[in-house]
């Protein structure tokens, strides 16, 4: 809170002096002097009415007289000294203190100040945020409306399988539960090594289901051929409005379409758990066959073998089909044709505990059931023709 009502330091600070004074007159004996000086005063009165009747005492009483006012100068010099050297100190004690002062005033200041912009940058974040997700929704809409054809009032006929989600929402869907771009973007990049020095402007690389277009991102920073294919009207219609090459179709037509041999790599990233397990077989046969030999396919789908992602996270898309097992699809590849089979498990859902101390059995029980829970959320087929 900041000081809008000026501090009279007379007011705060004269309760504080006197019992400094006080306590400064106690340390100093000024009391026990007090008390000898009327004591003092009242031996010579005594002896002024003694002297009356006695005149020897008349030089004794001047010499008593002298020595005592000779002490009480003394005493009152070295009192005086005292009390000078310690105004001085108290007088600097309040220098201080008003410093002080200021100095806790001006830091409140600066606090709530700095508070007060954090605040406001918080605010600012969360507000960009969700006006981001909001443009992004109406550009998801503006793309389905400019690609979509008039209605007409037809029914639609019963061989026609009806979407399960319209592309706008299945777009929102993904940004809400999947992660950011810069996230995905940043996870793919591990990927590169894989196809470096294989895909040309020869034999580029198919990106099929490119999504939001965060793998095509990556190819283009780097110089590599690539295109992308989706069956969203919304994802192509913005990976093209970000400079990527991306067309409609359908993934296992555009397959079949290409020449034997005439593609370097072929990427999936989160599709094929969206796919009939027939069509997930004829998706590897042909991405074998478009393949040069040494070419790679890369298929990453959510790891079911990680507990929470099998029986939990993976059902949150309503367009998955059914978990497919790492081993599985390691089986189709060679089954397939391919040669070079491995896979890659990436984003684990939650960091190795520590466990420093435990016995030897208990840290590996306790290992193995964090990794069967809480392991990596994704697995990529890694396939070399």
């Amino acid at each position: 809170m900041l000081l809008t009502t000026p501090i009279r330091l007379d007011v705060v600070l004269k309760p504080f002096l006197a019992r400094v004074f006080a306590r400064v007159a106690r340390l100093l004996g000024i009391p026990e002097i007090q008390h000898r000086i009327d004591h003092a005063d009242s031996e010579i009165r005594n002896l002024r009415d003694f002297s009356r009747t006695d005149s020897r005492f008349g030089t004794l009483e001047r010499h008593l007289e002298r020595r005592t006012q000779q002490q009480l100068t003394d005493q009152a010099a070295h009192t005086q000294q005292q009390l000078t050297d310690q105004a001085a100190h108290t007088q600097q004690q309040l220098t201080d203190l008003r410093q002080l002062l200021n100095e806790a005033q001006q830091a409140i200041i600066s606090t709530t100040t700095l508070h007060t912009e954090q605040v406001v940058n918080e605010v600012r974040s969360h507000l960009e945020a969700q006006l981001n997700v909001a443009k992004r929704d109406l550009d998801n809409l503006r793309r389905m409306a400019s690609t979509q054809s008039p209605t007409t009032g037809a029914t639609p006929s019963k061989a026609e399988a009806p979407a399960v989600i319209d592309d706008a929402l299945y777009i929102s869907l993904e940004d809400h539960f999947r992660g950011d771009k810069a996230t995905v973007h940043q996870r793919q990049m591990e990927y590169l090594p894989y196809i470096t020095g294989i895909v040309s402007d020869q034999f580029p690389l198919i990106d099929l289901g490119c999504g939001r277009g965060e793998w095509l991102q990556v190819l283009k920073e780097h110089h590599l051929a690539a295109r992308g294919i989706d069956s969203n009207t919304a994802c192509v219609a913005e990976c093209t409005e970000n400079g990527l090459s991306a067309s409609l179709g359908d993934l296992l037509e555009t397959l079949t379409q290409l020449p034997d041999a005439s593609c370097g790599s072929v990427t999936m990233f989160q599709v094929l758990e969206h796919l009939p397990f027939d069509v997930v077989v004829n998706v590897l046969r042909e991405a074998r066959r478009v393949l040069i030999p040494g070419g790679v396919f890369i298929g990453e789908v959510p790891n079911s073998e990680t507990l929470r992602v099998g029986a939990s996270t993976f059902w949150i898309d309503p367009t998955h089909q059914r978990p497919l097992f790492p081993a599985v699809l390691a089986f189709l590849a060679s089954s397939v044709g391919f040669t070079g089979v491995t896979g890659k498990y990436s984003s684990p859902l939650a960091p190795t505990p520590d466990l420093t101390g435990l016995p030897d059995a208990a840290t590996k029980t306790i290992l193995d059931l964090h990794h069967a829970i809480n392991g990596p959320g994704d697995f990529a087929l890694i396939a070399t023709a």
